[in-house]
């Protein structure tokens, strides 16, 4: 990545293929700001489908971007069914066989496990715990702001 001038934050939100064409678009949301709604948009098109779970870290001017999932996941708490708006919640700690994540907001711990509705997460967790994650770093991200 270029330096931090360009980097961004977030997630990306309706992204779809479009049609006739091997190509997807969205728009990816920075998470610049002290809270919702955060209104730095940025149009996205490239060849591939993101979900609006993962946190990204992305230079636009190199169209590069890092995954930073599962350290980081937006809006974990709709799993969970608290009812309130999404937010970020980074990886937190280890509790028994579990895993703690943590709100930027004031609002509880959510605790994943092998058996709950969050197995997959679990699971991917665990496996980077065991030995270092691939980079998941993806090229071709056109970026333009809205």
């Amino acid at each position: 990545m270029d330096g931090l001038r360009n980097v961004l934050f977030g997630y990306f939100e309706e992204v779809n293929q479009r049609a006739f064409s091997a190509e997807y678009e969205g728009v990816f949301r920075n998470l610049r700001g002290a809270n919702e709604p955060f209104v730095d948009l940025y149009n996205y098109r490239g060849g591939l489908s993101f979900s609006k779970d993962q946190i990204l870290l992305i230079d636009a001017g190199s169209g590069t971007a890092l995954d930073m999932s599962p350290l980081y996941i937006w809006g974990l708490n709709s799993f969970s069914g608290d009812g309130k708006p999404p937010d970020l919640y980074m990886f937190d700690s280890v509790k028994a066989e579990n895993y703690a994540f943590n709100a930027v907001q004031e609002r509880p711990e959510i605790i994943v496990s092998a058996d709950g509705n969050l197995a997959a997460l679990w699971a991917l967790v665990k496996g980077c715990r065991s030995q270092d994650k691939e980079s998941r770093i993806s090229h071709g991200l056109q970026m333009t702001k809205r």
